[in-house]
């Protein structure tokens, strides 16, 4: 049985374990005979592959796996026992490997893989995200209408602030009087439309 694994081929196998486990939470309820099981989904799968590399290549087979193991890297597994193929990638927990004597070109291993797990997405933060840009720019556009207004107000109560911006007939009367002083001394028009203006109508 053949198995690759990463950069490295695993051509003589003797003995391949697949260990598959579910997850479960176990909940006591009173009254109720047994317990509540919650599913919690399943955990990585583990696998024990043992065999040899012998022959003039043995040691450089045993040096890329020892690489394989030392690199704390995952790595793609293609094999047909490996859980019936669901297991695509896996990470190398444990290798043992063993000389007998008077054999200098074989080595027996056994390597212990765990099934890796790409982690998921990062949730995004942004609190816009899933908004119709199209409600977006037309609430923002409100309010910059908004503001405009708001500025136009200020500037129109500044305006009245100004010294001799007010009721535009409170100068009225000064400007009869000199209007009386230009007619040569005659002030019954001027003071009749001047005691008019003072009185308020």
């Amino acid at each position: 049985m053949a198995v690759q694994l990463g950069p490295v081929s695993l051509d003589h196998l003797t003995d391949v374990r697949v260990r598959d486990r579910a997850r479960v939470a176990r909940h006591a309820v009173p009254a109720l005979n047994g317990d509540l099981i919650q599913q919690l989904g399943r955990s990585s799968v583990e696998l024990r592959l043992t065999g040899s590399f012998f022959g003039p290549d043995a040691a450089t087979q045993l040096a890329a796996l020892r690489e394989a193991f030392r690199s704390e890297q995952q790595l793609d597994l293609l094999a047909d026992a490996a859980a019936d193929g669901y297991v695509a990638n896996v990470v190398v927990t444990g290798l043992d490997v063993t000389q007998q004597a008077g054999h200098v070109d074989r080595f027996d291993y056994r390597i212990q893989l765990l099934e890796y797990v790409r982690p998921p997405a990062p949730t995004s933060l942004d609190a816009l995200q899933g908004i119709d840009t199209g409600l977006a720019s037309e609430a923002a556009g409100y309010l910059d209408d908004v503001q405009d207004g708001l500025a136009q107000v200020a500037q129109l109560t500044a305006l009245t602030q100004i010294a001799g911006f007010g009721d535009p007939t409170a100068k009225a009367p000064a400007m009869l009087t000199g209007y009386q002083e230009a007619g040569g001394g005659r002030t019954e028009p001027a003071t009749t439309i001047r005691d008019l203006l003072s009185s308020g109508g």
